[in-house]
């Protein structure tokens, strides 16, 4: 099938957004045809050469074309290149009555350019770098529904081993992007300076699922993937890592008839998992729809592996984490073993605070986030991650204590300002969270073993995973005591059996401080 003919089977607003988005110089909707756009859509790709298309196809993509221009190519079940291909203007997707099946067809006047750029089945080094930035970064935003701009550069070019400068640059210049990821600059949300990025098929959708995320409190923590899992999580918006939900797509593979509902399955549950939704309501309607069109399937079993699989999936909602540990986090029968290992509520007052005075002065001087005017300072509800990046500034140069203290922008009274001034005397680091005894938490650091408290609450409440875990936060000096920040993210790590017995001897011979003081006293 040729672009011009199939542009008169769809509608012409579908037309126009993939011209807008391949064009770059558009006339207004109402003052160009269906096969006006579908001819410039055509004369864009006349000028591609090899490095534009390598650039412009990720590997996945890649793989699609090089399978289509063999034979009639069966759209996989899970794959999300398939829907940039069709935004891309480059194929479409039928339906064959005769093989009961979704195949993926080239459009005719891009068959020559494929088979010019696509000659093996392996894509180039150059492409699969530039792929994994694509799907870590699609995969990262999709895990937190809206993400500031420079935390998520941050945050990805340590993951990608590569500056900041460099990701930002290839975001700004990628002509792929556009397809899959807005950057939005949302005043209702996030104050008129603060850009943010947002897949485009949730621009109707973030602020909701940010909403209910805010509605859980700042107890439940931001969870950082590995960029394998981002990567994952951007080629198919689910955990495909974990084995329940391989479980559950193995099993919709294997049902071959109704393809269209397989995938509008598929679609309604990671609509579920991304808003972290499991209600009856939803799952009967499922089960209905699922014995309707499979009567000879097992529809126990259906539900079965689908709960599973949805327990395990990651969440925006729940910050990249999945249901089943929000499930165990907020589990009241649960008894929680530690007492009195947090903070008293005026003592955590009086934290908060102080360090978010600190952090508001650091982003002021630094311009870390929205351009140094994010008001923390007797402010709630903050967006841990951007709060993150800026505690992250503050230690990266501690001298802006000094310059608070000197400055005194909020007219502290000077036991206050000794308080802050001490809060030089903490550390960020990555930790590893070993035990909850009955009135501290034991974090295991380079050189010693750290008895921490909780700010508000006790921090077997806030994790309750397995131990050991490795963490990354802040450890800080308040009233003699150490306290953490307030944020920690989870790390990733394989505690195997090697590192168990490592961290078990190291905490027979470090010594357990209670306290910054020891140190510097």
């Amino acid at each position: 099938m040729k672009l011009m003919d199939y542009v008169n089977s769809i509608e012409k607003e579908e037309v126009y957004e993939m011209y807008a988005k391949l064009v770059k110089k558009t006339k207004a909707y109402h003052n160009i045809t269906r096969k006006q756009m579908a001819q410039n859509i055509i004369d864009v790709y006349a000028t591609f050469d090899q490095e534009m298309f390598d650039r412009f196809i990720n590997t996945e993509e890649y793989k699609i074309l090089y399978h289509a221009l063999k034979q009639p190519y069966d759209m996989p079940l899970l794959n999300t290149a398939v829907d940039t291909l069709m935004d891309k203007g480059i194929c479409h997707v039928y339906f064959n009555k005769q093989k009961q099946n979704l195949e993926i067809q080239i459009f005719d006047e891009f068959v020559p350019m494929i088979k010019t750029f696509v000659k093996t089945e392996k894509p180039s080094k150059k492409m699969q770098k530039e792929s994994d930035f694509y799907f870590a970064l699609v995969g990262y935003v999709f895990s937190q529904a809206a993400c500031p701009l420079n935390v998520t550069m941050k945050n990805l070019a340590s993951l990608l081993d590569c500056s900041e400068l460099e990701l930002e640059h290839w975001f700004l210049t990628s002509k792929s992007m556009p397809f899959v990821i807005s950057l939005i600059n949302d005043d209702t949300m996030f104050e008129d300076d603060s850009y943010h990025l947002v897949l485009n098929n949730l621009t109707e959708q973030y602020t909701e699922i940010l909403d209910a995320r805010d509605q859980l409190g700042d107890d439940f923590p931001i969870l950082l993937l590995s960029l394998k899992e981002y990567i994952e999580l951007g080629k198919t918006y689910l955990s495909y890592w974990d084995l329940n939900v391989k479980k559950f797509i193995k099993y919709l593979e294997s049902i071959k008839k109704l393809p269209l509902f397989r995938g509008d399955l598929l679609n309604i549950f990671i609509d579920l998992t991304m808003f972290s939704m499991k209600s009856d309501r939803y799952m009967e309607y499922l089960v209905a729809q699922f014995e309707q069109h499979y009567p000879d399937k097992d529809s126990e079993k259906f539900m079965k592996i689908m709960d599973k699989a949805f327990m395990n999936s990651v969440s925006a909602m729940l910050g990249a984490n999945k249901p089943i540990e929000f499930m165990m986090l907020m589990d009241g029968k649960k008894e929680s073993k530690q007492q009195h290992a947090h903070l008293s509520e005026s003592d955590a007052n009086l934290f908060y605070e102080l360090y978010f005075a600190l952090l508001e002065f650091v982003n002021k001087k630094r311009k870390v986030v929205r351009k140094g005017k994010l008001k923390l300072y007797k402010k709630t509800n903050h967006n841990p991650m951007e709060v993150a990046a800026i505690r992250d500034a503050l230690f990266e140069d501690l001298g802006l204590i000094d310059a608070f203290v000197k400055e005194n922008p909020y007219k502290f009274n000077q036991e206050k300002l000794d308080m802050v001034a001490a809060f030089r005397l903490g550390k960020s680091d990555i930790f590893t969270l070993t035990s909850f005894e009955k009135e501290y938490t034991v974090l295991l650091g380079q050189q010693h073993r750290y008895a921490v408290l909780g700010l508000r609450t006790n921090l077997d409440e806030i994790y309750r995973g397995s131990l050991p875990r490795a963490i990354k936060t802040a450890l800080l000096p308040f009233k003699g005591k150490i306290v953490f920040d307030g944020m920690f993210a989870e790390l990733p790590i394989e505690m195997g059996k090697g590192m168990r017995d490592m961290i078990d001897q190291e905490l027979k011979e470090l010594p357990l401080l209670t306290s910054f003081n020891v140190l510097y006293h």
